[in-house]
């Protein structure tokens, strides 16, 4: 496996209705904290040893399909004001014991 990756938005609407990948390293992250950063994206995180996914920004991922698929561990935080709302997230995980939303 490669390196560990962060991907933090910081701009208004970033990664607004993109596919994002996260894959084939140890760690990644997603961090959606900007108003309405991530909304109506595809993110796809595999093949990895950890998979985090955090929408704390005002709407952010909201109407985001979010997959998930052979990561160790799995975080999926959705603590921003209506964050996440009509999220289709999919979890394909062996770990079911280190999955959290």
């Amino acid at each position: 496996k490669n390196q560990n990756k962060s991907i933090a938005t910081s701009e208004l609407r970033e990664y607004r209705d993109q596919t994002v990948n996260l894959s084939n390293d140890y760690i990644q992250e997603l961090n959606c904290s900007g108003f309405g950063s991530c909304v109506g994206s595809t993110i796809i995180a595999w093949n990895n040893s950890v998979c985090n996914i955090i929408c704390d920004g005002y709407l952010s991922c909201l109407d985001a399909v979010i997959t998930i698929d052979q990561c160790d561990e799995v975080e999926i935080i959705c603590k921003g004001d209506k964050s996440c709302n009509t999220a289709e997230i999919d979890i394909n995980s062996e770990n079911n014991d280190r999955v959290s939303i």
